[in-house]
């Protein structure tokens, strides 16, 4: 599942995303890190040395560690502007509700 918003390359670069040039093409992209996913969304974890999560919540509420990896497997990325996030299955947050809480966390922290 996929949506897009509108979002300048430069806020997502100033709120920690990381810029990635296309060697054929040209083509730039930033891509969202998943500790912008995580604070946008309200995901709140710790991971295990092995990179596992070790525990999970969102807004809160317990999560298990399989909905939290889904959800910070999510790829965000800005390229001409427009915001791409694409999300495997989750009940506890949609594409648009991602994109939307990107969105807004990215126009507070990028001044």
């Amino acid at each position: 599942m996929s949506t897009t918003r509108a979002l300048t390359a430069q806020q997502a670069a100033a709120a920690g995303g990381r810029t990635w040039t296309h060697p054929q093409t040209g083509a730039t992209r930033v891509y969202l890190p998943d500790t912008v996913i995580a604070e946008a969304i309200g995901l709140e974890y710790e991971r295990y040395r092995s990179g596992n999560i070790w525990w999970a919540t969102l807004r809160g509420a317990k999560l298990s560690n399989a909905r939290a990896t889904n959800l910070l497997g999510a790829s965000c990325w800005v390229e001409d502007d427009t915001l791409h996030v694409q999300l495997r299955d989750s009940r506890d947050v949609t594409p648009d509700q991602l994109a939307d809480a990107i969105v807004g966390w990215c126009e507070t922290h990028s001044n």
